[in-house]
């Protein structure tokens, strides 16, 4: 009897060549060897593909920078002139606008659509904020502190 992951491996391997013949041999190879089967698995169930990143350090240099630009937006109405009544709202729209950027970005990377990886973003953006917002609602009111 097939293991779920050998059902899945099976399948996979159908997927691909739509015919019977020789896949049980073939997949007896793959399974047989626990890298093999695990990196046939990533890449063909998951469409997970190993990158052979030559320069890392350049990939975490662009990451941080990117990080530093986007984490900038919601603070620029308050350093640029806004008017104190306003600088709230445009604080809020600034980070929607840069989280749904960088979700539709995303898809870049991740062959997503981009206008869906960009609402799923704000909507995870937004509830993040939410939540920290609530929760420094809740310490200000317990323990009387204010930021």
């Amino acid at each position: 009897m097939l293991s779920t992951e050998s059902r899945e491996s099976r399948g996979c391997c159908i997927a691909e060549v739509r015919k019977e013949p020789g896949l049980t041999s073939a997949l007896d190879g793959i399974t047989s060897d626990r890298k093999t089967w695990t990196n046939f698995m990533m890449r063909e169930e998951l469409g997970i593909v190993e990158d052979s990143i030559s320069a890392p350090w350049l990939h975490g240099l662009v990451t941080m920078v990117a990080f530093v630009v986007v984490g900038f937006l919601p603070l620029t109405p308050y350093m640029f002139g806004v008017a104190v009544e306003s600088q709230f709202a445009v604080s809020v729209i600034a980070t929607a606008v840069s989280l749904f950027v960088i979700g539709s970005l995303s898809a870049l990377v991740t062959g997503a659509n981009w206008f869906k990886s960009g609402v799923q973003m704000l909507i995870v953006g937004s509830l993040a904020a939410l939540s920290a917002y609530l929760v420094g609602g809740i310490v200000k009111d317990l323990l009387g502190i204010s930021i």
